[in-house]
């Protein structure tokens, strides 16, 4: 549409120069939508394991027998281990 030569050169230009304008904030827009979604979802995973350690604390009436304590260490070393792994992500 841009191509026609009916449309002065100088309009043209600055057509083409806000169509792309406005296509690069959209893409800014989405990158930045994907990451708030990424960062909800990691909380919400780190939430969840929280609430699970904490159920299952609860379960045995907060009296830790040695299976649950490696369970939970467990747990929370890959907790860890996600959030290194989110943060090497965000650095890319």
């Amino acid at each position: 549409m841009l191509s026609h030569a009916i449309l002065h050169k100088d309009r043209r230009t600055s057509m083409a120069s806000r169509c792309f304008k406005t296509i690069t904030q959209y893409k800014f827009d989405l990158m930045a939508m994907t990451i708030a979604i990424a960062q909800d979802t990691a909380r919400g995973y780190a939430q969840l394991a929280i609430d699970t350690k904490n159920k299952l604390c609860q379960l045995d009436n907060n009296s830790l027998r040695t299976s649950i304590e490696q369970l939970i260490q467990a747990i929370e070393i890959r907790g860890e281990n996600m959030k290194k792994r989110t943060q090497e992500l965000f650095q890319y």
